[in-house]
């Protein structure tokens, strides 16, 4: 009996410093601190980082806990919500969280960077002609691209020969962020992309090291950058998450 209440206490105390630190707690945390209070008390350093001052605006930090859950390649309705929930008491505004959402939803533009390459490398290895010189409506897309985004990426050449029109309709979908010049600071567009690209549940190279760049040449430091893959490293913690539910439900606890 002391041992449960002992180890009801440490789950009640980590679970309060999970939320004063601006997360939210694994789910069922006290059957985890009943059976492995070390492990319990060690989630809370590597998800909330207690133990160093945070560099990134507490609104900024809900912001990369926002775009990690709420990305297409985790849909985590607990921890979107949590980190919306944080942001608005942290003073951040509806149309900020929008232009976050904005940014994350550009995600499924890799599918087209990952395969559109290698469609056109695999329609020239079967023989089917793909035109190499650009019309001019194609060389005119690219320019109003770089100019309109700041930015090509090769794997966009192919994307830019496959379909035009395609590409043109992405380019007024990615371009909702930056009408206006947006409203979030331009070192915090390229975090948002940081926490989506480099999260353990997509590891995008190219676009981690683009978006790395970018937050440099826009003004962000190092201990910025450091704190953004910090945060998202966290995401280890889903696996607690959902696995502590389960094993809760088996075995009756709580």
């Amino acid at each position: 009996m002391a041992e449960q209440d002992a180890s009801g206490s440490l789950a009640a105390r980590l679970e309060g410093e999970f939320r004063e630190h601006g997360v939210e707690p694994p789910r069922f945390l006290g059957l985890l601190a009943g059976i492995d209070p070390r492990f319990a008390a060690s989630c809370l350093g590597l998800a909330a980082r207690p133990w160093k001052p945070h560099v990134l605006e507490p609104k900024v930090e809900q912001f990369i806990r926002l775009a990690m859950n709420v990305s297409v390649t985790q849909l985590d309705e607990r921890g979107s919500r949590a980190a919306i929930r944080n942001a608005l008491q942290a003073g951040a505004t509806p149309g900020e969280i929008v232009e976050v959402l904005e940014l994350v939803a550009v995600l499924g533009i890799h599918t087209q960077s990952l395969a559109a390459p290698i469609l056109i490398e695999s329609l020239g290895a079967a023989g089917v002609s793909v035109a190499e010189d650009l019309t001019p409506r194609q060389v005119a897309l690219r320019e109003r691209y770089i100019s309109q985004r700041g930015v090509w990426s090769p794997p966009w050449d192919a994307m830019l020969t496959l379909d035009p029109d395609f590409l043109e309709a992405y380019l007024e979908f990615s371009l909702g962020p930056f009408r206006d010049g947006g409203v979030l600071e331009p070192k915090v567009k390229e975090f948002v992309w940081i926490a989506v690209d480099a999260s353990t549940s997509h590891l995008h190279a190219i676009g981690t090291r683009g978006h790395i760049e970018g937050a440099l040449a826009k003004g962000a430091s190092r201990d910025e950058i450091a704190e953004v893959l910090q945060i998202v490293t966290s995401i280890g913690l889903h696996s607690l998450d959902l696995g502590l539910r389960l094993l809760a439900e088996e075995t009756a606890y709580g």
